[in-house]
């Protein structure tokens, strides 16, 4: 017991008190932190960040919601950790995202120390920040969503998982299965498919693993969490819960919204992993000559069957990728410090010419955008200006530095441009304050005193389209006041206010309306007489 406790602080120790990585957060934290105003996008973090509203509202910890009616289509942990935040900091945009920035933190870690583990201490930092520096990764970093967090369970449980040997302790045997049961918790059958994909690994090189007691009860004790969930959803709803997460993986099996063909990824992939995606293959080829077995398995073949294994999935969504993405990153920074570092004059000459050729078309464009600018909402104008002027400040640095410098090409001039890139991204507010028109309407509301913080009511159609669902969220989220769902006035008394749709709002004899904005086109607040 006492070597055991000597283990598990030591192991927390070197946890919490790593050599280099205070450097890289300290890099990263402008990526991560926007400091001007934020707002939510409806799907799918508005939704999840009510969810975890309604946790409050309906003191309700065990099922998500949509308004008084309990939703199956998935298990709680998400809302319940923005719920234990909103309790902790209050409801805010910080209070929602803080799960997802503490997973990023965890992903950043462990895929330094999986690089380190796998490639060496050598430059173990690069790797983290070109996964950060990623256009999906800084993308869904900024989201209060599922996907981030996934990655950090799991990357957590296989950096343990490549770090037991045959006399590791106890504890380390314990955390590398105990993510399978809460991956499971977190999106249900999901898992298969990264389970399957380090499955010949356990089979070939940790085959001692399964004969140790302590892995199985890493799995027990990862599936607590879903068998206590499960028998408090039993006792309360019998059976609709497990119907209900049944019923939604077979939709997301079938034909769907979501379905693509075969070889979506095989586009997809490299277009979300850019500006990373040359060095990516060049690193991946290397690495296919140069390495063993065991760290070939994770820097090779689990990313690529990770992403062969989601192509047979029906439903094939962008997101669903990001599995494989820190596992990439290694493998990237492997690619540049072998093309940086081998950059001769006649590579140089080619770079430059590739580099002159995009900076021409972008800058032909952006020549373009301000002639025709006049013709374009300001928003869009925006939104244009600033992805033009991203693609020039990610090109220009390592042009610049490639012409005026007679030596090869620094690692750092490969870096510049990308991480200059996702500042400007990040800090323009493009990935933090994405709608922010319905929330400057319920604000101007609550200011102008047309609302107070007293119950307001709202009336939904059976036939809710795309557009007056992500409105509805949006304005649940920044509403004070508590919204409750009637299915007509009839049920409230008079002088209360009511949202209802611009379609069905004449259907109603005994409303008059209170408030109307082109900023929320699909409702209108009402009160009734």
């Amino acid at each position: 017991m006492k070597k055991f406790k000597e283990n598990f602080l030591k192991t927390i120790k070197r946890l919490i008190f790593p050599n280099h990585f205070l450097y890289i957060v300290l890099i990263c934290f402008p990526l991560l932190i926007y400091f001007g105003e934020k707002s939510f996008i409806a799907f799918d973090e508005g939704y999840y960040a009510l969810q975890g509203k309604w946790v409050l509202d309906y003191n309700n910890w065990i099922t998500p919601q949509w308004f008084e009616h309990v939703q199956f289509d998935r298990t709680p942990l998400l809302p319940v950790l923005i719920a234990i935040s909103y309790k902790l900091f209050g409801i805010s945009y910080f209070s929602a995202h803080l799960p997802v920035f503490i997973s990023t933190l965890v992903v950043l870690y462990f895929t330094y120390k999986i690089h380190e583990f796998l490639i060496g201490y050598k430059l173990r930092w690069l790797s983290p920040l070109i996964l950060i520096t990623t256009s999906l990764w800084i993308n869904y970093t900024h989201l209060a969503t599922q996907d981030i967090l996934l990655v950090a369970i799991e990357i957590f449980g296989i950096y343990f998982l490549i770090e037991s040997s045959e006399d590791a302790n106890r504890f380390k045997v314990i955390l590398s299965s105990i993510w399978i049961g809460l991956s499971f918790f977190l999106k249900t059958y999901m898992v298969v498919i990264p389970f399957i994909a380090i499955c010949p690994y356990i089979l070939i090189h940790k085959r001692n693993l399964l004969t140790k007691k302590y892995f199985y009860l890493g799995l027990i004790l990862g599936f607590i969490p879903v068998i206590v969930w499960s028998i408090l959803s039993f006792k309360i709803y019998g059976l609709d819960f497990f119907y209900g997460i049944n019923n939604k993986v077979l939709s997301l099996s079938k034909n769907n919204t979501f379905s693509q063909p075969f070889y979506y990824y095989l586009w997809n992939l490299p277009v979300s992993f850019l500006p990373w995606t040359p060095f990516c293959f060049n690193g991946l080829r290397l690495i296919m000559k140069n390495y063993s077995s065991k760290k070939f398995y994770f820097l090779f073949i689990y990313p690529l069957l990770l992403v062969f294994l989601l192509s047979l999935f029906s439903t094939k969504i962008p997101y669903y990728s990001l599995q494989a993405f820190p596992f990439l990153a290694i493998s990237t920074s492997y690619g540049l410090l072998e093309f940086s570092s081998n950059l001769n004059l006649k590579k140089k000459r080619i770079l430059n010419k590739v580099l002159f050729t995009i900076l021409f078309i972008i800058i032909g464009g952006f020549v373009y955008f301000l002639i025709k600018k006049n013709n374009i909402q300001e928003e869009t104008n925006f939104y244009i200006f600033i992805s033009l002027l991203s693609i020039i400040v990610l090109i220009s640095p390592p042009l610049l530095i490639n012409i005026f410098s007679p030596r090869k090409l620094s690692l750092f001039s490969f870096l510049i441009g990308p991480y200059l890139t996702t500042l400007l991204v990040v800090q323009t507010g493009l990935l933090s304050n994405r709608s922010p028109a319905i929330k400057v309407a319920i604000n101007n509301l609550y200011d102008a005193e047309l609302i107070s913080d007293n119950e307001i009511y709202v009336i939904t159609p059976k036939d809710i389209s795309g557009k007056e669902l992500s409105e509805i969220i949006k304005i649940n989220l920044y509403s004070k006041s508590k919204i409750k769902r009637v299915n007509n006035p009839n049920e409230i008394k008079s002088n209360q206010l009511i949202w209802v749709t611009n379609n069905d709002v004449k259907k109603f004899e005994n409303l008059t309306t209170k408030f109307k904005s082109k900023k929320i086109s699909e409702w209108v607040l009402t009160e009734k007489f």
